[in-house]
């Protein structure tokens, strides 16, 4: 709708409102985009994804955002993309085995040796970490 609509139709005042899009923009990293209604939002998406997908060569990536600038970062940013993996859990494995090469190569038994890690996604892991690539199994 009209971008003034949102100062006035809340009873928040202007500057907090702000303050939050300019949070989300900056902090966050992500765009705000007006549209003028939903078939608009519809057509911007639209182009947006036949902008980005329809025509190309390139793959589309399966995870996006910020790697990490510094190494731990990017170790964490790692670890997280093993399944059931949050930032606490990752830093949790990457503390226990001390790099991610070592969690990588660990046995199930050793990853159950980790606090709140149990056998389901210990089972999980080494599944993902040690499986063929393109041999897609039946989920248990």
């Amino acid at each position: 709708g009209n971008p003034e609509d949102l100062y006035t139709l809340r009873n928040i005042h202007e500057n907090a409102i702000k303050g939050i899009l300019a949070s989300i923009a900056l902090n966050y990293r992500v765009p705000i985009l007006y549209a003028r209604d939903e078939d608009d939002t519809a057509r911007f998406l639209y182009s947006i994804a036949k902008r980005e997908q329809l025509g190309k060569e390139n793959e589309i990536k399966l995870r996006v955002g910020r790697k990490g600038s510094t190494l731990a970062e990017q170790q964490q940013f790692i670890i997280e993309s093993l399944p059931g993996v949050g930032p606490t859990m990752a830093k949790k494995l990457l503390e226990q085995f001390g790099n991610v090469e070592k969690v990588f190569t660990a046995s199930d038994k050793e990853l159950r040796e980790v606090d709140k890690l149990g056998e389901k996604k210990a089972k999980e892991i080494r599944k993902v970490v040690g499986s063929s690539f393109g041999k897609d199994e039946a989920k248990d």
